[in-house]
C-alpha cells in the first residue's frame, strides 16, 4: 500500500483523495542576489538576469518551477542553469544567486533566506492530493500524517 502526494486527482474512484492544500508559484531570491543585481520591476526584467529553471518530466511541476521563463524578452540571451532536484534550487539560489520559482507555501522554502520578488504577479495555482487507499486511511496514523502535511502546506481546514 502507498500513499502520493500528486497535483491532480487519480481517475482511480476506489482511492481516498484529501486535499492538501492550494501551491502557488513566487519568484524568489536572496537578500545578496538582490543588492548585486538589483531588484527586477518586471517579469521581463528577469532577462537580464540569471535565471534557476527545474528540469523534470512532470508538467505540472515544470509549470511551476519555470513559468518565470515564459515572460523573458526573447531578444536578450537569458543565462539559466538548469537542476533536477527542486529542493537544489533553493540552495543555489541562496548560495550561488540566481532567481527562481517556487511554491509560496513548500516548508523549504520558508526556512531558506530567500525573498520574494514581483509579489503582484501570480504564478501557476495548483492543489496537491493525498491520495491512499481506503485501508490505508482509515488507519489513524495516516489520518495524522494528513493532519501534518495540511499544517506543513498552511492547509488549517
Amino acid at each position: 500500500e502507498v500513499i502520493s502526494f500528486e497535483f491532480k486527482r487519480s481517475q482511480n474512484p476506489n482511492l481516498i483523495q484529501k486535499p492538501l492544500g492550494l501551491f502557488e508559484s513566487g519568484i524568489y531570491a536572496s537578500p545578496r542576489t538582490l543588492r548585486q543585481q538589483g531588484i527586477p520591476l518586471r517579469l521581463s526584467d528577469l532577462s537580464r538576469h540569471r535565471l534557476i529553471g527545474f528540469e523534470s518530466s512532470d508538467p505540472i511541476l515544470k509549470e511551476h518551477l519555470n513559468w518565470h521563463r515564459h515572460h523573458l524578452d526573447i531578444n536578450t540571451k537569458t543565462d539559466v542553469l538548469w537542476l533536477h532536484n527542486h529542493l537544489n534550487c533553493i540552495r543555489v539560489a541562496e548560495e550561488d544567486g540566481g532567481f527562481i520559482a517556487y511554491f509560496k507555501n513548500h516548508p523549504a522554502l520558508k526556512s531558506s533566506a530567500l525573498v520574494e520578488i514581483l509579489e503582484g504577479h501570480q504564478g501557476p495555482q495548483h492543489t496537491l492530493y493525498f491520495i491512499c487507499s481506503d485501508a490505508l486511511w482509515r488507519r489513524s496514523e495516516v489520518q495524522a500524517l494528513y493532519r501534518q502535511c495540511c499544517f506543513l502546506f498552511g492547509n488549517t481546514k
